[in-house]
């Protein structure tokens, strides 16, 4: 059978000359990099990865080595141009769309020792950290050390998630606190964006108070208050005092289509009206009038631009 002639060369057994197949000579050190590449590469570093949205299990995403018990918690934060330690929770992880997640965190500054730092004007640090859907995994997608402050004594308060429209949620920050026997209680709200959180209020809103506490014996508030509205005493007290009073307040958004809901806000008051009429300038004690009343009202804010502003009725809750 006749062969194609394809040359002659002096080293290949081939009468043809070239090698159908070469044999590729390389150095004994690239023979030994081969294998040892392929097996960093197979163990290289991944990026780190949760594959559900508990909180406990995102929270190392941010933090690495925090851990759910007392101590591991503690984190080193940076705020605005400051370095401190924080003991920082997860309080809410919130899906904002099928890609994306925003893990919501409460942090209270902390000492050398663990313990809490702040005083009692001081408010807590919220925190935000985005998720990002990686196949059936979530991955870090940026973060907000410092989302906002609310609260007292380092302590944010009680969280929950509002829908405000299609698509779009807030962060809602309840906290209260008591100076000398006179309480009140407040109401932040946030939005919960896809890549920031802002807040949605000029400043918190005065959702609740009463000053039971600072109203001196024989008075008691708690009696004077429950009488049925409208009923009036006459009163022996030791000196005069001021009225008491306790306004309670309830609120809901009614979510919107494309832009945010009304937050309405209904309160109900229960006040003293007090007058006090001494005797005579000898008289041991003083006679006060007083008679108690109820009253509810409403106060609505509406999303103008970028945020809530009142619209329409006014809030009874006192100031103090």
């Amino acid at each position: 059978m006749l062969r194609p002639h394809m040359g002659k060369r002096a080293d290949s057994p081939y009468h043809g000359g070239l090698d159908p197949f070469p044999v590729v000579r390389m150095p004994f050190r690239q023979l030994l990099l081969v294998p040892l590449l392929l097996v960093l590469t197979a163990c290289g570093p991944r990026t780190p990865s949760a594959p559900s949205l508990e909180r406990n299990t995102v929270m190392p995403l941010f933090f690495p080595g925090w851990g759910s018990r007392d101590g591991q918690r503690v984190q080193t934060l940076h705020l605005e141009g400051a370095e401190g330690r924080f003991d920082v929770s997860p309080v809410q992880v919130v899906r904002l769309s099928d890609q994306r997640a925003v893990l919501v965190t409460a942090a209270t500054e902390v000492d050398e020792h663990g313990e809490a730092a702040a005083g009692h004007d001081t408010p807590g640090v919220l925190g935000a950290y985005w998720l990002r859907r990686d196949g059936e995994r979530w991955l870090a997608d940026g973060r907000q050390d410092d989302a906002g402050r609310a609260g007292f004594f380092g302590e944010v308060g009680s969280t929950d998630v509002v829908k405000l429209a299609a698509g779009r949620y807030a962060l809602s920050v309840e906290y209260s606190s008591c100076w000398q026997g006179e309480c009140g209680g407040w109401l932040a709200l946030y939005e919960l964006g896809e890549h920031r959180v802002r807040p949605l209020l000029g400043e918190p809103i005065a959702l609740s108070a009463l000053n039971s506490g600072s109203v001196p014996p024989p008075a008691d508030c708690d009696a004077i208050l429950a009488r049925e509205p409208g009923t009036t005493e006459r009163l022996p007290e030791e000196e005069e005092r001021h009225a008491c009073y306790e306004v309670t307040g309830s609120w809901q958004i009614v979510p919107g289509h494309d832009t945010p809901g009304d937050l309405v806000l209904d309160f109900v008051s229960l006040k003293e009206d007090y007058t006090a009429q001494p005797e005579d300038a000898s008289a041991p004690l003083v006679w006060a009038v007083s008679s108690t009343r109820r009253a509810t009202q409403r106060m609505i804010y509406r999303y103008r631009g970028d945020s809530y502003l009142p619209f329409s009725g006014s809030n009874p809750v006192p100031s103090f």
